[in-house]
Formats: C-alpha cells, sequence, structure tokens
C-alpha cells in the first residue's frame, strides 16, 4: 500500500467520513498534516454531526482560516465535548476565533491548547473567552511559554470563571509576579 496516497486519499474523504459514519465517537487525525481544505470539509461535518464527542487535530497546521472554519462549527455543534489542538503554532488571531467559538459553545468541557507558544495577545483572546464559559472544566496549557504577562490574563478571567476545575499549566515560564493574582 502507498502510505503517502492513502493518507491523501483519507484527507480528500474526510468530510465524507464524518458525516456518513453515524457511530463514529472519536476521531483522532493527529499529525496528519491536515490543512486548511481539509479543516474547512471537516468543519461543514461537524456543523450537523450528531455523535462524534472526541477529536484530536493536534500537531496538523491549523492556521488562522482553519481555525475560522473549525470555529464556526464548534459554535453550533451540540456533541463535541473534547477537542485537542496541541501542537498548531496557535497565535493571536487563529486564538481570536477559537475564543469567539468558546464564547457560545454549549459542549465543549475539555480542551488541549498544549505546545503551541500562546503568547500575550492570544492569552488575552482566551482569556476573555473563559469569563464568559460555563463548560469547559480541563484545559492545557502546558509548555506555551507563558509568562507573567499572560498569567495576568488568566488570573483576571480565572477570577470569575466557576467551572474550571483543571488547569495545565506545566513547562511554563511563570514567576511570582504572575502567580500573585491567583
Amino acid at each position: 500500500m502507498d502510505l503517502p496516497k492513502a493518507k491523501e486519499e483519507f484527507k480528500n474523504n474526510l468530510q465524507r467520513f464524518v458525516l456518513n459514519d453515524q457511530s463514529l465517537t472519536q476521531l483522532n487525525v493527529y499529525c496528519n498534516q491536515i490543512r486548511e481544505e481539509e479543516i474547512e470539509q471537516l468543519s461543514e461535518a461537524l456543523k450537523v454531526n450528531q455523535t462524534l464527542t472526541k477529536l484530536d487535530l493536534s500537531e496538523n497546521e491549523i492556521v488562522a482560516e482553519g481555525m475560522q472554519d473549525l470555529s464556526e462549527a464548534l459554535k453550533v455543534n451540540q456533541t463535541l465535548t473534547k477537542l485537542g489542538l496541541s501542537w498548531n503554532e496557535i497565535g493571536a488571531e487563529t486564538m481570536q476565533a477559537l475564543s469567539e467559538a468558546l464564547k457560545v459553545n454549549q459542549t465543549l468541557t475539555k480542551l488541549g491548547l498544549s505546545w503551541n507558544g500562546i503568547g500575550a495577545w492570544a492569552m488575552q483572546a482566551l482569556s476573555e473567552s473563559l469569563k464568559v464559559n460555563h463548560n469547559l472544566t480541563k484545559l492545557d496549557l502546558s509548555y506555551n511559554q507563558i509568562g507573567d504577562e499572560e498569567m495576568k490574563y488568566l488570573s483576571e478571567s480565572l477570577k470569575v470563571n466557576q467551572t474550571l476545575i483543571n488547569l495545565s499549566l506545566s513547562g511554563n515560564e511563570i514567576g511570582c509576579l504572575g502567580t500573585e493574582g491567583m
């Protein structure tokens, strides 16, 4: 079997796969070089899918346009509870799109964002969504180079958020100033 050809065929059929398999509850497409076109197709399927509860898109190549598509799907999807987006180099623009979805999504309880290099602007956007999100219970922000400035934003949101009970900040650069507001 030609592995590159098989991977390409899988990516081309991803939307049809998610739409037609009514028993599919978990989909792991970790490290599959999924890009804009595939994310757009997957996002369209997620808007109507009624069975998928866990989706791992970690270590793909999701950029701002792809995250915008995914975020639009997250705004209307009624079944997804766990989403993995680690290792996607999520920047400020990409996080802004995701944060808008988190403000209205009613089902997502676990979100993995480790190893994304989340900076101050991205953390500010995420923190604003955490102030109004009432469903997220677990958030993984480990290994993101989060420092004191980013922690100030996060601390402000945690004063308001009453549902987040598991927050992973391992491997970041948080100093004494960053923990003052906690």
